[in-house]
C-alpha cells in the first residue's frame, strides 16, 4: 500500500473514531492495528498506526502529502508530527527540504529550538507565511531564516581564560560543527583576511560566503564590552568588501561575536549586522539545556 492509500485509510479511520468515546477509540485502533499487521506486516503496529493517524490529522491535504513524501522520508515526518504549531512545522519542513537535513540534524534543530532562535520567528505571522511561501515556490531565502539568537557553541571546549585568538582557533578547529550550528550553506573563505585601506593593513577575523544569500559574511570576534568603534570598524571593512571583493548578488553581511564572561559558566556574544537581524548570544560548555529552558520559559510567558 502506498502512502497516499495509507492516508485515505487513516482519514476514514479518523472519521470513524471522531464521534466515539475515547475508550472506544482506543479499542478500535488496537483491533484495526492487529488486523493490518496480519495483512501488511509490523509497519502497521498500534504505535505506528497512531502516528499515521496523527499524520493524517496534521496533513489532510493530499496534494501537500504527495509533495512532502517526495522530498522527506517517513522518519523525517515522524519527527515533525509532534509539532502542533503549523507555522513552526512549516518552517522545519521548508528548511529541511532546502538544506537537505538528515533526520538526526532535524531532531537536533528541533531540540535546540532553532525556530524560536531565528529572527523570522519574531516577525508577524503573515510575514513568516509569506517568506515560507517564497522558500517553497522560489527557493528564495531571507537572511531572517539564516541568522538566529542565541548560538550554541558548547563544542568549542574553551577554558575559563582565553583570548580572541584562542576563540578563533577553537572555531577553526571545530569548523564543521561551527558551520552546522550557523547553517549548512556557510562556506569558509579566510582567517585574518588582510585588507589595505589608505596604506594601512586591517584584518577580518573570519570570512564566510553564504551560498543561498549569495553574499560574504564577515565575523568580528571581540572579548569584553561592545564599543562604538567596533561597529565603525566593521562598516569600514564591509565597504571595502563591497568595492574590491564583491562576491555574489546579495548585500554583504557582517556581525560581531562579542564574548563576555559573567556570573554563570557560559559566555555570551552580541551580533551586529547589516542584515536585518537582532543582537545574539552564544552559549558554551554545559549550559545548553539551561539556556534552552530559559528560552522556552521566556517564550511561554
Amino acid at each position: 500500500m502506498n502512502v497516499q492509500g495509507k492516508c485515505e485509510l487513516l482519514n476514514r479511520l479518523e472519521n470513524c473514531l471522531r464521534p466515539q468515546k475515547a475508550d472506544y477509540g482506543e479499542t478500535i485502533v488496537k483491533t484495526i492495528a492487529n488486523q493490518l499487521v496480519k495483512i501488511y506486516g509490523n509497519s502497521f503496529s498500534e504505535k505506528n498506526l497512531r502516528r499515521m493517524i496523527q499524520f493524517a490529522q496534521n496533513f489532510p491535504d493530499k496534494n501537500i502529502v504527495v509533495s512532502l513524501i517526495r522530498q522527506l522520508s517517513w522518519t523525517h515526518i515522524i519527527t515533525l508530527i509532534p509539532i502542533t504549531d503549523y507555522v513552526k512545522r512549516d518552517f522545519y519542513i521548508e528548511m529541511c527540504k532546502l538544506e537537505k537535513w538528515s533526520t538526526r540534524i532535524l531532531r537536533d534543530r528541533i531540540n535546540s529550538m532553532l525556530y524560536e532562535r531565528t529572527v523570522i520567528s519574531k516577525k508577524p505571522e503573515a510575514t513568516i507565511k509569506h517568506d515560507l511561501e517564497e522558500i517553497k515556490n522560489d527557493q528564495k531565502l531571507s537572511p531572517d531564516f539564516v541568522f538566529h539568537d542565541p548560538y550554541f557553541l558548547d563544542f568549542l571546549g574553551l577554558s575559563d581564560k582565553y583570548s580572541e585568538k584562542d576563540l578563533e582557533s577553537a572555531i577553526l578547529r571545530e569548523l564543521q560543527k561551527f558551520i552546522i550550528e550557523f547553517g549548512t550553506d556557510f562556506a569558509f573563505l579566510a582567517r585574518q583576511k588582510r585588507i589595505t585601506i589608505d596604506n594601512e593593513d586591517y584584518y577580518i577575523d573570519l570570512l564566510f560566503f553564504h551560498r543561498k544569500l549569495k553574499c560574504l559574511v564577515a565575523i568580528d570576534l571581540k572579548l569584553g564590552k561592545f564599543k562604538a568603534e567596533h561597529k565603525g570598524q566593521m562598516e569600514l571593512y564591509l565597504s571595502w568588501l563591497e568595492k574590491y571583493d564583491k562576491a555574489g548578488e546579495g548585500k554583504h553581511c557582517y556581525f560581531h561575536l562579542r564574548w563576555q564572561r559573567i556570573n554563570y559558566p557560559w559566555t555570551h556574544c552580541e551580533q551586529d549586522t547589516k542584515c536585518p537581524t537582532s543582537p545574539a548570544h552564544t552559549f558554551c560548555e554545559g549550559t545548553m539545556k539551561k539556556s534552552l529552558q530559559q528560552l522556552k520559559h521566556s517564550i511561554e510567558r
